[in-house]
Order: C-alpha cells, then sequence, then structure tokens
C-alpha cells in the first residue's frame, strides 16, 4: 500500500459510521439483556458488560458496489445464569478462563439438570435477548421480526441461539419452539413506549466506534423504562 493509498484508507475509516439500523438493532440485544436480567439472577447493573463497536468490511458498501468501511457492533455481558455458571464452575474447576470449553458448559447443564435445576427461565431469556435485536430492527424499519430473523442480518443471531439450545441437549426444532415464543413476547414488547424508548435511546448515544460501558447502557435504560427493568 503506497502512501496515496494508506491515507485514502485512513480517511475513510475516520468517516466511517454506525449506520441507524445496525444501532438500533445492537441496542436491541442490549435492552433485553436488561429486561431479562431478574431471570438471569443478576442485577440490571451485570447484565451489559459494555457494548463494542468496531470498523469491518463491507462488499457494496459504495456506489460502485466495492468494498467499503463500515461499523458493527456486539453486546457483551453473562451468556449464563448466576445458577448455571456455578455449575460451570465446578464443571471446569481449576481449568483457567481462556481455556474453559463447549464440553465443559455442556457437562454445567447436565449437572443442573441431575440436581433438579429448571433451565427454562435461562433458555426464554436467552432466547428474547437473541431475537431482540431483530425485533428492534423490525419495529424501526417497519418489517415483519419473522423477516429479520429469517435474513442474513440476523444469521450470527440465530447461530447463537441454536448453539445455547445445544447446550441442554435441545433439537433445532425445540430450539425453534423457544424462538417462536421469544418473538411474540418481543413483538408485544417492543411495542410498550418505555421499552421501544430504551432501545432508541441506547441507538442515540453510540458511539461510531469504541466501546460503550455498561453503565451508561443501564443508566440510558432506567431512565426510560421508569427507574427499574423489572
Amino acid at each position: 500500500m503506497n502512501r496515496h493509498e494508506r491515507r485514502a484508507s485512513k480517511a475513510q475509516a475516520r468517516s466511517a459510521k454506525l449506520s441507524r439500523v445496525t444501532a438500533i438493532h445492537e441496542a436491541g440485544h442490549a435492552v433485553a439483556r436488561i429486561l431479562t436480567a431478574k431471570d438471569f439472577g443478576i442485577d440490571e447493573a451485570e447484565a451489559v458488560h459494555h457494548i463494542e463497536i468496531e470498523l469491518m468490511n463491507a462488499y457494496g458498501a459504495s456506489r460502485d458496489g466495492s468494498m467499503g468501511l463500515l461499523s458493527g457492533a456486539v453486546t457483551y455481558g453473562p451468556r449464563l445464569s448466576f445458577e448455571l455458571q456455578q455449575f460451570l464452575g465446578i464443571a471446569s474447576n481449576g481449568v483457567p478462563q481462556n481455556q474453559i470449553s463447549e464440553s465443559h458448559i455442556v457437562n454445567a447443564f447436565q449437572a443442573a439438570e441431575a440436581t433438579g435445576h429448571d433451565i427454562s427461565d435461562w433458555l426464554r431469556s436467552r432466547m428474547l435477548i437473541a431475537v431482540f435485536g431483530a425485533a428492534a430492527e423490525a419495529q424501526y424499519t417497519g418489517r415483519d421480526i419473522e423477516d429479520v430473523w429469517n435474513g442474513y442480518e440476523a444469521e450470527a443471531d440465530v447461530n447463537t441461539a441454536r448453539a445455547d439450545g445445544s447446550y441442554p441437549g435441545l433439537s433445532n426444532s425445540q430450539t425453534d419452539d423457544f424462538i417462536a415464543e421469544a418473538i411474540n413476547r418481543a413483538r408485544y414488547l417492543i411495542s410498550q413506549p418505555n421499552v421501544w424508548a430504551a432501545v432508541t435511546s441506547v441507538a442515540d448515544n453510540m458511539p461510531d466506534r469504541g466501546k460503550m460501558a455498561g453503565k451508561w447502557v443501564v443508566g440510558l435504560c432506567r431512565s426510560a423504562l421508569g427507574g427499574s427493568a423489572h
């Protein structure tokens, strides 16, 4: 890459913006994490670690169809409920955090179910988090939730939902039943003025790149939802 190309690349990176649709979609995931905090056995303040916004390559972003730079966003927070995390700690005893594998998670679920632990609340919460990005995007664009969920926009969300369903041994068909239930619940929740206000507030304040702190996300949601998401 010559000097002119480097300058052009830097200029493009500086001008890259987070699209409104992407911000709304990711804000939906973040708000759903806060709405489900109680079922996770955690405080709202723990539901969102942060939202990370970074540059990503996107084909067809420019008028000539060439590759351009856009911002993409990912929300980070707990994947397991407080109780399931305790079972994972037992299943992975002595294993460094960065070496915990899918098999450790599966073992944790098996141990939980063997002791009669009901994971249905966790499943419903995880599925709501997965579909709520599509629900928020559908609300903003005037599309149907299923249309967004079954499109390329939600491919990563679908894969995450399927992975969550696989931990307790659900088939794709069984996971789809939980997804369908979550979509119906999301359709109702996203239509509530305070929930939609929380989504738009988070999206309005999302930067084009960098990190949005979880405590900022929680504060915006609490204001929109009336002090508490519960």
